[in-house]
């Protein structure tokens, strides 16, 4: 969790500095953004950690990131369907920030079956 919450401080550190320099990149609604992928890595962190047999790790860890995907999709089609201005570029941060996470999430699943390696 501590390595989340330092990953996490350090995007939202370049993208406000990205703010600055670019102002177009970044969408007003980025925080929301921030706020819905952190909250949905946090829910998948501690439902690996608590809630999952060891046996099914990585079948549970799949289906969660398929889980992930469509809500997603249904974070991106409320804010689509309800006109949000400027709309593409809302999308391109959503996905950039997504495949952060999705990239943080699958480093901290290296990380957690790395003891599991058998050695030969």
């Amino acid at each position: 969790m501590v390595k989340l919450i330092i990953y996490s401080i350090f995007l939202i550190a370049l993208t406000f500095f990205i703010s600055f320099l670019f102002p177009t990149l970044i969408h007003s609604k980025i925080w929301m953004i921030f706020i819905f992928l952190i909250s949905l890595t946090i829910i998948s962190q501690l439902g690996m950690k608590f809630f999952i047999p060891k046996q099914n790790e990585i079948i549970i860890f799949l289906g969660t990131m398929g889980l992930r995907l469509l809500t997603s999709f249904i974070f991106i089609a409320y804010f689509a369907f309800n006109h949000l201005p400027d709309l593409l570029t809302f999308v391109c941060d959503f996905l950039v920030l997504y495949l952060f996470y999705m990239g943080f999430d699958i480093y901290v699943l290296l990380i957690t079956l790395r003891p599991n390696l058998k050695k030969p």
